[in-house]
């Protein structure tokens, strides 16, 4: 299915608003700042079907275990702190308790998960996180 510029124009628009809203939370003092966006930087930043497969790999623990811990826990930091979220087990995860990274039910991705084939409704992200007996699932 191919976007309509219509949308595509107001996808970027909000990207836009996003980028600047950052901006004035982060306080930049006219400090030049670049913009280190992998996407754009290979001019990949409107095939969203990449975005997926990347976003795969970095949270893939058996392509790399490391990488896959340190990324999903940073992500989280960042999701918790924007929602204010309380909750012990994301709380232990981002305080460095070693957790496991499992697809959700049924899945053998992290991304771009199907959720209805008739109307190719699909999940940007989605991984469940386990830390000794408790469960969490992220949706994306």
């Amino acid at each position: 299915m191919k976007l309509s510029d219509n949308l595509k124009d107001q996808m970027k628009g909000s990207v836009e608003a996003i980028e600047e809203l950052l901006a004035e939370r982060a306080e930049i003092d006219n400090d030049v700042v670049q913009q280190a966006n992998i996407f754009k930087i290979l001019r990949l930043e409107n095939h969203e079907i990449r975005h997926g497969a990347f976003l795969d790999y970095l949270m893939d623990p058996g392509r790399n275990p490391l990488l896959s811990s340190f990324f999903i826990s940073k992500w989280i930091e960042q999701i918790v702190d924007e929602l204010s979220i309380e909750d012990t087990l994301i709380n232990d995860i981002i305080n460095g308790e070693d957790f496991e990274v499992n697809p959700i039910f049924d899945e053998q991705r992290y991304s771009e998960i199907l959720v209805s084939e008739e109307e190719k409704l699909r999940i940007d992200s989605a991984l469940e996180l386990k830390l000794g007996n408790h469960r969490r699932t992220i949706n994306t």
